[in-house]
């Protein structure tokens, strides 16, 4: 059994454990205050509590305790962004300022859908109904809004995909990054990665749920099969088969183009698998099923086929400009839509 300090403070009516006073991480706001940082649980359920220590009284000067869970500190630029587990809120807290004021709320958003935190490029998406807005956790002037449109879409890399009359336009909310593409399909996003998809960008068909066709099947099948019996094949009358395309893109910005990745899957479903174990029937669909994926590069004037109607394609990484795939077990090295280079089989 663990021993723990108990302390009650009678200014505050609360009893605290020893977690309020040995933080997890300490930060140096200036050369008088640090920050106490203490969490407490995991970072998916858990909570961070804040604490500004003072050297010249030898006190803490501020807190924030229970409520809050940590999207980021960022001590050297005097800052913490927090999610307010009760009242659902996002703020940004003023860590320590020179008039002697501590943990100063400087910024809040409420009544969102959820948000994304951009760690690689300290940004923030706060996701409403109608627009998204994003914020710089360091600079809060740099704040801005989009409105999110049937026409539009979003990633979290900041690209905004912009579709009139066919002509799709690649913008970036953090760059100057402009071009426009023609593709001759209907662009059907992927929902990975993206914070909005506008329904002019995300197909409303879907494939079908197969697994649940085959429980149907099954339930109309069993009672008809001997007890003894515990494999059954049930081929499908033509009225009951299912042929069906899908097709789906993910688009990756780059200088001079836009790469796309379009994949399309063709599926064939003739019949049900059914076989009994301990008195249960399970039903497995039987499906023939053949996947092209396709990487095309797009610019004003053409479009270039980098890679054609692959069994398989993976994206390993994003970076910018360069976008590396693996395709038959190499990786391929894509820049403005030349190959740079591909390396040995991948093991």
């Amino acid at each position: 059994m663990k021993d723990r300090l108990l302390l009650y403070d009678e200014k505050k009516k609360i009893l605290l454990t020893e977690n309020h006073y040995s933080p997890t991480e300490i930060y140096k706001i200036n050369g008088t205050n640090f920050l106490f940082v203490t969490r407490v649980g995991n970072s998916a359920s858990g909570i961070i509590n804040l604490g500004v220590y003072n050297t010249e009284n030898f006190s803490m000067v501020g807190e924030l305790l229970n409520d809050y869970r940590e999207i980021k500190i960022l001590a050297d630029n005097n800052k913490a962004w927090l999610y307010n587990i009760k009242s659902k809120t996002i703020h940004c807290y003023e860590l320590a300022h020179q008039t002697n004021k501590y943990l100063t709320e400087l910024k809040s958003f409420e009544n969102f859908n959820d948000y994304f935190l951009d760690d690689a490029n300290l940004n923030i998406y706060i996701n409403h109904n109608e627009v998204l807005k994003i914020s710089s956790l360091n600079n809060l002037h740099k704040y801005f809004e989009i409105p999110k449109n049937e026409n539009n879409a979003i990633d979290k890399l900041g690209n905004v995909f912009t579709l009139e009359n066919k002509t799709l336009k690649c913008t970036s909310l953090h760059t100057t990054y402009s071009e426009t593409v023609n593709p001759d399909f209907e662009v059907n996003l992927e929902t990975d990665n993206f914070i909005h998809i506008g329904k002019h960008l995300k197909s409303e068909g879907e494939l079908t749920d197969l697994i649940r066709k085959a429980e149907e099947i099954r339930e109309e099948v069993i009672s008809s099969l001997p007890d003894a019996k515990t494999y059954h094949y049930h081929a499908l009358s033509e009225s009951q088969k299912i042929s069906e395309i899908y097709t789906t893109h993910k688009i990756y910005p780059t200088k001079n183009g836009v790469f796309i990745i379009q994949k399309r899957i063709k599926r064939d479903f003739n019949g049900v698998t059914l076989r009994k174990c301990q008195a249960t029937w399970t039903a497995t669909p039987y499906k023939i099923e053949n996947t092209e994926i396709t990487l095309l590069l797009f610019n004003s004037e053409k479009v270039d086929i980098l890679i054609d109607k692959a069994p398989n394609l993976t994206v390993y990484e994003y970076l910018k400009d360069m976008l590396v795939v693996s395709h038959q077990s190499t990786k391929f090295y894509f820049q403005e839509g030349i190959k740079l280079r591909s390396t040995m089989k991948i093991r």
